[in-house]
């Protein structure tokens, strides 16, 4: 028999659901089960130490070089003397390192754009990426490098692992968002489980994650509404492909002494992700990486 009493205990008990899940914007595209995409990661702070310790000797293959040779040097003032790194926007990098652990993040992938940044980062003495999904520049460390990885293990060859050590330890990490010409369920697939690992360091660890969207601009003209035939190829203004970027480039390496047009660096000030899930208490992993994904992009 069921009394005023627990008719209304009742009551109470649904509001308080609807109130809970009211936190989450309804209009979210539902993602896989947590555990669907998510390879499972249960590890101990002597096991994440264990693993970036042996990094520092076989650095993971998609990481920045910690040294250019004098081809790779030459090529990056030849290519990059004329992008535009303003000091407010270094200041941005060196405040989020100063107060926390620095993760980067583009839109798209770009191997010409993570070069960049490699160098400009190197020549500013400002964190590098131990991590970047999506890419690799085994090919950039030369033939010795390449022997000595033949010889030596990986200390894993799990990515989405290596990515929550490094980012555990305090190491900077280096994220895409997406792949060049993808439809929104491929750039799900690529990226949202470094979001969600992201998310999960975070709720493990006391001191801030700060993740700083990056932009280089090599085009200043917005993208048309619907690309054409040769934007389909080689990428638009905001998304260019790596052809674009070459095209652009001589297109503007003139402008580098007129400090008019160039291309340039924008650095957000950093969101602080300590923060950003205070305001989403009760969201699980995939919601709050979706929201996380939103604010991004």
């Amino acid at each position: 028999m069921t009394t005023e009493s627990d008719t209304s205990t009742g009551g109470e008990a649904e509001a308080d659901e609807v109130d809970d899940d009211s936190i989450v914007p309804s209009e979210l595209p539902v993602l896989a089960d947590e555990t669907g995409e998510i390879q499972p990661l249960e590890a101990d702070d002597e096991t994440y130490e264990a693993i970036v310790e042996q990094f520092e000797s076989r650095p993971h293959v998609s990481s920045m070089l910690e040294r250019l040779g004098l081809l790779l040097r030459w090529l990056s003032r030849f290519l990059f003397a004329h992008v535009l790194f303003e000091e407010r926007c270094r200041d941005h990098v060196r405040e989020a390192d100063e107060h926390g652990r620095v993760v980067y993040v583009m839109r798209s992938r770009s191997l010409f754009d993570y070069l960049y940044f490699n160098v400009a980062l190197l020549e500013h003495d400002l964190p590098r990426a131990a991590f970047a999904n999506g890419l690799t520049t085994s090919w950039l460390r030369g033939p010795w490098a390449w022997l000595k990885r033949l010889f030596s293990s990986s200390p894993t060859d799990d990515d989405q692992k290596a990515f929550q050590a490094l980012v555990h330890q305090g190491e900077s990490v280096f994220l895409f968002l997406e792949k060049p010409r993808q439809d929104r369920e491929s750039n799900l697939e690529f990226s949202q489980k470094y979001l969600t690992r992201l998310i999960r360091a975070q709720r493990t660890i006391d001191e801030p994650i700060y993740v700083l969207p990056l932009l280089l601009i090599w085009e200043k003209r917005p993208d048309p509404e619907q690309a054409s035939f040769l934007e389909e190829i080689f990428g638009t203004a905001q998304s260019p492909g790596f052809a674009r970027k070459v095209v652009g480039f001589f297109q503007t390496v003139w402008q580098s002494f007129l400090k008019f047009g160039q291309p340039m660096v924008q650095v957000s000030s950093g969101l602080d992700l300590s923060e950003f899930l205070q305001e989403y208490p009760n969201a699980g992993l995939s919601d709050a990486s979706e929201l996380l994904r939103d604010r991004l992009i």
